[in-house]
């Protein structure tokens, strides 16, 4: 690689930092040879560009740079032009790093981490582009380490929401911290535009990024801080009103009997109908609208400084949930894709993100409601979700194969009892992200050969395409299409 022009893209960042006490340490435009500023025009090649269909998968530094034949196949056998890059941390320079909202003897970065040695990222970008593919930089994102609970999530009475109680099939573990918090703000706002300078990157792309899974469905009582508070206050929510509704929740819940929800399962009601049956329906409502909001305002602001800071040519990519959960973690269709994303790219972990959520609300509503049997509450659990016609186990929960906890759980043991279910599940998502998307912003749907099989996922490649998406990527590898190194 050119190393004097790496070196100049250091200092030249360096160079450009302007310390402003309360205020963005990060000065993007000041001239100066900046990643930005020396792309070649007709990149990206893909990223983002519709008409122009995207194949991806993750790969390491070392594939990349020592496993040439491997990132050949994987270009022939699935015309792969995209890599998402799994590499060392970004060497942010001191006027970044003392914005950490942690002590660096915490060793916890939000996004990407901390390397005093960058090369690796650098050398895979010149590798990468020289075969015609783009470079997503991958990080992940907002885990609730217990290091500072001046940073944590709390409910409506204060607690911290990782001190909760983990509900049975709630297997997904961590809790995020708090959007709101401004070290949090001050770090995204000023760390992810340096990236997206001073790394010749099509996109900055983080995970984890969201609330906590809803199957830990304690956690929807949260984030309730005085800066959330703040928040909703500027967006224009009734906060006291919000609390007042989701107080009330649990109460109704346990109120209801098992002829109630034998009929709502009967009648198909859905996830709007069920919490307006239940009481004060439109401030529960605005509390999950709240959420969306407040995070699109949040990151909105930090994808508005990434085009700022790479002249328009780093996206700013944060994954999701599936359609039917999206909005419980913060994301909507209408702020979050287009807004705080600039695509929309849901996660395709079945038994993490989709199952448990239903197992562990079936779960609670047979804990809650006095008598009620597995079927019924599998019933309204999916209805919530939005499967009521979808073929899925229908008699035990424990017949959908999630464990009781995170360390009961088995991957591999969930696909042989839910395996023939996949393609329809994926298939009713596929299509619902598409229509939903009606902000026409870039979409990628996951595939996950690597527990699916090449069998099932062969013909869900094409059903992405056919639903009107513009591409897919091969989540943790692409075997068995591409054996992938040791």
């Amino acid at each position: 690689m050119n190393t004097e022009s790496a070196i100049n893209r250091r200092s030249f960042i360096q160079r450009g930092a302007a310390a402003a006490a309360g205020g963005l340490v990060f000065a993007a435009g000041n001239g100066g040879n900046s990643a930005a500023q020396t792309r070649p025009s007709k990149r990206p090649y893909v990223t983002c560009r519709k008409g122009k269909k995207l194949v991806g998968v993750y790969c390491s530094a070392d594939q990349v740079l020592n496993k040439p034949d491997y990132i050949d196949e994987l270009q022939k056998k699935l015309g792969c032009n995209l890599v998402i890059l799994q590499a060392t941390g970004c060497s942010y320079p001191e006027e970044i790093r003392r914005l950490s909202p942690f002590p660096p003897e915490k060793n916890q970065w939000i996004g990407r981490g901390y390397s005093e040695n960058d090369e690796e990222i650098h050398r895979c970008s010149e590798v990468i582009h020289a075969r015609g593919m783009d470079v997503w930089l991958s990080g992940s994102g907002h885990m609730d380490n217990g290091h500072d609970d001046a940073l944590s999530p709390v409910d409506f009475n204060g607690m911290l929401l990782r001190n909760h109680p983990k509900p049975k099939y709630g297997i997904e573990g961590g809790t995020g911290l708090c959007f709101q918090k401004p070290p949090v703000v001050r770090w995204q706002e000023n760390a992810y535009p340096w990236i997206s300078q001073n790394y010749d990157i099509d996109a900055l792309y983080l995970s984890h990024h969201r609330y906590s899974c809803p199957a830990q469905y304690s956690h929807l009582f949260g984030c309730a801080c005085e800066h959330c508070r703040e928040a909703a206050a500027r967006l224009g929510y009734n906060f006291p009103g919000m609390r007042s509704a989701m107080m009330k929740l649990l109460s109704s819940l346990r109120k209801l009997t098992k002829e109630q929800i034998r009929l709502a399962v009967e009648l198909g009601f859905s996830f709007t109908d069920f919490i307006q049956f239940l009481c004060d329906g439109p401030d529960i409502l605005d509390w999950f609208e709240f959420r969306a909001a407040a995070f699109t305002d949040t990151f909105g602001s930090v994808n508005r400084s990434i085009r700022l800071a790479s002249g328009g040519n780093c996206k700013f990519i944060i994954d999701t949930l599936n359609p039917a959960f999206m909005l419980l973690v913060g994301h909507d269709f209408k702020g979050f894709v287009g807004g705080a994303t600039d695509a929309f790219y849901p996660m395709a972990w079945i038994d993490y993100h989709y199952i448990s959520v239903v197992a562990s609300w079936a779960n609670a509503f047979v804990e809650l409601v006095d008598g009620l049997d597995e079927p019924t509450a599998l019933g309204l659990a999916y209805n919530l979700a939005g499967w009521h016609d979808v073929d899925l186990p229908r008699e035990k929960i424990s017949g959908l194969g999630i464990g009781a906890t995170s360390k009961e759980h088995s991957i591999p043991e969930f696909y042989k009892k839910f395996g023939k279910y996949v393609p329809g599940l994926m298939t009713h998502e596929y299509r619902r992200g598409a229509l939903m998307n009606r902000s026409n912003c870039p979409s990628y749907q996951t595939v996950f050969p690597h527990f699916w099989g090449g069998k099932i996922t062969e013909p869900l490649m094409d059903e992405i395409m056919a639903a009107g998406h513009d591409g897919y990527i091969f989540e943790i590898s692409a075997e068995p299409f591409v054996k992938r190194p040791g």
